[in-house]
């Protein structure tokens, strides 16, 4: 693996949010928005959004 580029690339302008996971070499294109908790493993065209739906309310935990 030495010598073979393996981080991603951020244009400018990328927000990436909590425990987001971007694996290999991949380009999250310019103006990008990375949602918390989601994994990234393809190329992301400029100006995209990749976030997970909301949470579902399952019930209250009880004491």
């Amino acid at each position: 693996m030495k010598g073979i580029p393996r981080h991603p690339i951020l244009e400018n302008d990328v927000i990436v949010y909590a425990n987001a996971t971007i694996l290999g070499r991949i380009t999250i294109g310019e103006g990008c928005v990375v949602g918390a908790n989601v994994w990234v493993t393809k190329d992301m065209k400029p100006k995209t959004k990749k976030y997970k739906k909301k949470t579902k309310f399952i019930r209250y935990r009880i004491q």
